[in-house]
Parts: structure tokens; sequence; C-alpha cells
């Protein structure tokens, strides 16, 4: 799939981390009995991952309050007001609620109007990227003018930790599954996206291609378990091995329509997979985007969060922009835009 945009513009941004940070240390010592068994040194969660430490909200922050509070912040960035709204998008993984959506809980919060158009988009480590896609679309079809995307990564994902690592204190054996849940973090993001006709915004959305390969969706698999909790099981390698050649073919299809390796933004579960995509695509990401080292794997927030990071410390420059996802499922999605564009 491929789309192209004349009339989107990016207006206002926003985001949040915890203020608790847990080292890859810390969480080694929570499993060093089995660590010290299978004779695994210190350190070797960092060294394999490239993963420092990550940000928890506590295990019973739900994420629909985080969606709206960072909703609202951003909305103040862009100068608008929740009335102005006509889609809200929640993109998050974790959530509490089965119903209403998460978009509601953060519509009613902003008191959007009641012609806004409200609904959550899940597609894992992508569902940001999508929902972008999904609201760009709307703006440039003229359904509406303003959109707001939101996701955030909370309490869900910090019970998914604790209890993968109980689980196998319980078995007593670490699997190589375990690695890729203890790379896992907390936070929250929100981009409000506009029509040009209203703002020349900060930046200009321009298309985007998708691509996928679902005959390898068992490769990472997050269940909702009947105690309501939720858990992860991937299969790093075989994420690495099938992930990185589709995220190559889906850059070389949005190339050809204009997409730009001088600053990629992606989002990254760690050293390993940055390092293959860099080799695959044979350019190296945007210094700014690897906040894995510190933040950790935050899903869907990680890669927006690189790119208002690295935008707040003036390391952005104008021109090509490309914002490059993948996501379980297999999926890729590549969306260009142009930085400073008026």
């Amino acid at each position: 799939m491929h789309t192209h945009w004349k009339n989107v513009r990016l207006v206002g941004w926003a985001h949040e981390v915890p203020d608790t940070e847990i080292t890859s240390a810390a969480l080694e010592e929570r499993l060093w009995p089995l660590l010290e068994r299978a004779d695994v040194e210190r350190g070797s969660l960092e060294a394999k991952t490239g993963v420092r430490a990550r940000r928890w909200y506590g295990p019973d922050v739900d994420p629909e309050p985080v969606a709206a509070r960072v909703a609202q912040r951003a909305l103040l960035d862009a100068g608008l007001r929740g009335s102005d709204v006509g889609l809200v998008i929640n993109a998050s993984i974790d959530h509490r609620l089965f119903e209403p959506s998460g978009a509601h809980v953060v519509g009613r919060q902003l008191g959007v109007s009641e012609d806004a158009v409200l609904f959550d988009v899940r597609n894992a480590c992508l569902g940001f990227l999508d929902a972008l896609s999904i609201a760009a679309d709307r703006i440039e079809s003229g359904a509406v003018e303003t959109a707001l995307v939101v996701a955030a990564e909370a309490g869900g994902m910090r019970r998914a930790i604790d209890a993968a690592i109980d689980e196998a204190l319980a078995a007593g054996a670490v699997t190589p599954e375990l690695w890729v849940p203890l790379t896992m973090g907390c936070g929250a993001v929100a981009w409000v996206l506009g029509a040009a006709t209203r703002s020349e915004g900060r930046a200009s959305l321009d298309g985007c291609v998708t691509k996928n390969q679902a005959a390898h969706g068992e490769l990472c698999v997050g269940r909702i378990e009947d105690s309501g909790r939720l858990s992860i099981r991937a299969n790093g390698p075989g994420i690495l091995r099938k992930g990185v050649p589709l995220i190559a073919a889906t850059f070389e299809q949005a190339r050809a329509r204009g997409a730009s390796l001088e600053q990629v933004f992606m989002h990254q579960v760690g050293s390993a997979h940055r390092a293959a995509v860099e080799r695959e695509l044979g350019a190296a990401l945007h210094p700014r985007s690897a906040i894995f080292r510190d933040f950790g794997n935050t899903g869907p927030v990680g890669m927006p969060l690189a790119v208002s990071l690295a935008a707040e410390a003036g390391t952005i420059a104008s021109g090509p922009v490309t914002l490059l996802g993948a996501g379980s499922g297999l999926s890729a999605t590549v969306l260009s835009l142009t930085w400073g564009a008026a």
C-alpha cells in the first residue's frame, strides 16, 4: 500500500517518560540465581540488547489517563483546544479497558465536540505510524482539519515484565524468549496533525508505503491471559531474520517514491536490531534515534518519542525526514516528512 499527501502538517507534539529508572543490572539481580546457574555473566542483558536502562510507571498506572495528559500538552503546544480536534486515534498496545476505546477516554478529557471521531488502532510497535497515516488520509480528504494521535505504554507493560520474571523464577530456568520482555519500557507521546490551510506547521507529511509478511505472525505474540495480564513471547533471532529484509524491501519501494536516507528515525528494539537494519539499508540511522539505550523498547511510543527528543534538542535539519517502523505480524511502514516545510 502506498499513499501521498499534499495538505497535511505536523503542528504540535508532547511526550512523557516516567521518573523511575530501572537498569538492566537491576533486572539481572532479580534473576541472578537463574543466570548464575546458567553460567550467564553479569552485564549480559545490556551487552546483548544495548539497553542500559528503561523507565517504568507503577504497575497500577493505567495508560488511558497518561495518554489524555500527554494529548492535552500536545494540543497546548499546537495552540489548539479540544474543540478544534476532529479525530482522535489511540495507538497504545497497553490498555486497561476493553471498552470504551482509549480514544474516548482521551476525547472526554480534551473536551472534543460531539462531531469528533474517536477510535483505537492497535498494530504492535507499528501502531503510531499506522494511526498517523489514517489521520493524514482523513485530513487530505477534507473530512477533518485537525487530528490527534497518541500512545501510552504504562502499567500493563510493567506488569507483563514483572510476570515474565516471576514465571522464570518459578520455573527455575531462563529461556531465550525472556530477553525481549526484559527490554520493555514505558512512556507516552502525542502528535497533532492539521490541514495546511490552517497552519504551516513544523513539518509536512508527504506519503507512506506499507508492506507485510503475515505468514510470520507467530514470531512475536502478545496474549491477554485469563488473569487479564499481558504476556509476551518473542523469537528475537527470527524477528531479525525475517523482519530486517522486509524493512529494507519497504524502504526500497518508498525510496522509488522519494523517501530519503538522510535523516531516518526508526522504531528499534535494541542494538542488534539497529545494526542489522543499518547494514541492510547501507546507511546510518539518525544518531538521536537510538533511545532504546536509556528508555528501552517502548513499542509504538519509541519512534515518535525519538523524533520529539531530537526536535527539542535541535538536531533535526530542515529537509527530508524518514520515519521507519516495523511491528509484529510482520508489517513495515515508511512515512516521509519534510521538516521545516511551509
